[in-house]
């Protein structure tokens, strides 16, 4: 923790809206004893979500530390994370038990590499929480890789070259793309079925004869001499009913 704090040059603070001022101004102070040169700067979640800070330029993020009980985490706010951090960068909140699950798996969908839980019994970053929020729920770090956004990891899978990662921000964005490898064709002879077709057509037309018929099924007009189906099936006589 030390190291972390150490380290960094950008720390951003997000709070919410019922953060109380003086615990948040409290904090900034803790954070400026810890972390010595860094430059600190809090922001409120609605303003840092349609802010136009630049990419990659925080070291650490500490949200909703502020607050007596968690907040809501989506997958819109965790992509503003991941924009926002650094490679290497650190985000720290604390999250309730129940949701663990599901908001960890949001963070690595969104490019974050590793989440794992912190020792929070004596921490000062979850001193603002109540006793009660602190038993349902943990302090959690979760950590950008150490390369940008836009980064490329080959895969082992045959035909498949490259996958991409694409931050965005907003629904409908584009997450994860994959690029087709030129190396091996995949694409489908269409003209060597119709050429299987044609030839399968000929066998049969050769079976029943010569035809002008472009159908499997013998033609009519066929001067084929195979005998009549009445040739080996005679009629019924009155007699035979």
């Amino acid at each position: 923790m030390d190291d972390i704090l150490g380290n960094a040059k950008n720390i951003l603070i997000i709070w919410t809206v019922d953060a109380d001022q003086d615990k948040l101004s409290a904090f900034q102070d803790t954070l400026r004893t810890k972390s010595k040169t860094a430059q600190i700067a809090p922001e409120k979640v609605q303003d840092f979500s349609q802010s136009r800070r630049a990419q990659s330029s925080i070291d650490l993020i500490f949200f909703d530390l502020i607050n007596k009980k968690d907040s809501a985490i989506d997958t819109d706010l965790i992509t503003q994370f991941f924009r926002t951090l650094r490679p290497n960068g650190y985000l720290f909140t604390h999250i309730e038990h129940t949701e663990q699950a599901r908001i960890i798996n949001n963070f690595k969908m969104c490019g974050f590499d590793s989440c794992n839980p912190l020792d929070s019994n004596s921490s000062f970053l979850i001193e603002n929480k109540s006793d009660e929020v602190k038993k349902l729920g943990s302090l959690w770090l979760c950590q950008k890789p150490s390369f940008d956004i836009g980064y490329s990891v080959p895969l082992q899978r045959p035909g498949v070259a490259l996958m991409r990662q694409i931050s965005g921000v907003g629904r409908g964005r584009k997450m994860w793309t994959v690029d087709h490898d030129d190396s091996e064709d995949d694409s489908v002879d269409i003209h060597g079925f119709q050429g299987a077709d044609n030839e399968q057509k000929a066998n049969v037309q050769n079976s029943f004869g010569n035809t002008k018929s472009t159908n499997n099924i013998p033609s009519t007009t066929s001067t084929s001499s195979s005998p009549k189906s009445s040739d080996h099936f005679p009629k019924p006589m009155m007699s035979d009913v």
